[in-house]
């Protein structure tokens, strides 16, 4: 069976991690790399995630104690990467109970989400996963994904959004406004993503007077 990428926006929502050893800051690192709010529960907490707790005020808190279902109180996700697998089990059931989105770390089948591997270039991200089948393979994939991917396509994806209301003002049909974004991307491409605000105005007043012309028949 193959899992759905839903891309979700973690800014500032409550995600959960039980468990305090080395895969528990794996994915307490990946979280934060998309903002989220991060709350840490466990008897034993690794050091690293002192350092962690203070590089990341106020977005991180460490809670040193056994795990209660109290802690689920409005969590976005959560994550339970104990060694405990009859605590996982429970988390789990728990989570599940109250609709809250949770992954079982090494444990497919008490996962109601896969936390995948990712390439991320600023706005651009490449989520990647075998379904719990082989994170092997899904590693190998993430290392080619990361040789190929642009370094600058991240720059081009914040510049090209940065124009979305001026092209949706100036054109009128999603036909049209996909025939500017294609110019764009050709054109950032070329330049590295360093598409200036020139350039745009530039692509969007040559597209206008293209589209008069087909428009006109000449």
């Amino acid at each position: 069976m193959a899992y759905f990428p839903m891309f979700v926006e973690l800014n500032g929502k409550k995600s959960l991690i039980i468990g305090g050893g080395k895969v528990a800051l794996r994915k307490a690192v990946a979280l934060l790399d998309f903002e989220a709010s991060l709350t840490v529960v466990a008897d034993r907490i690794i050091p690293e995630f002192t350092e962690l707790e203070a590089s990341h005020k106020p977005f991180v808190e460490l809670i040193g104690r056994a795990y209660k279902e109290e802690d689920l109180q409005e969590a976005f996700l959560v994550i339970a990467a104990t060694d405990d697998k009859e605590l996982n089990r429970r988390i789990s059931a728990d989570c599940k109970a109250k609709g809250i989105p949770v992954n079982v770390v090494d444990v497919k089948d008490e996962c109601s989400f896969i936390f995948p591997a990712y390439v991320r270039k600023r706005s651009i991200t490449v989520g990647i996963t075998s379904s719990g089948n082989s994170p092997v393979l899904t590693q190998q994939i993430k290392k080619t994904v990361e040789k190929h991917l642009p370094v600058y396509i991240g720059l081009l994806s914040d510049k090209m959004g940065n124009a979305r209301k001026l092209v949706k003002n100036e054109f009128h049909t999603e036909r049209e406004r996909k025939q500017v974004y294609i110019r764009m991307a050709e054109i950032g491409e070329k330049k590295e993503g360093n598409l200036t605000e020139e350039d745009i105005c530039d692509i969007i007043e040559e597209m206008k007077k293209e589209l008069r012309q087909d428009s006109s028949g000449i």
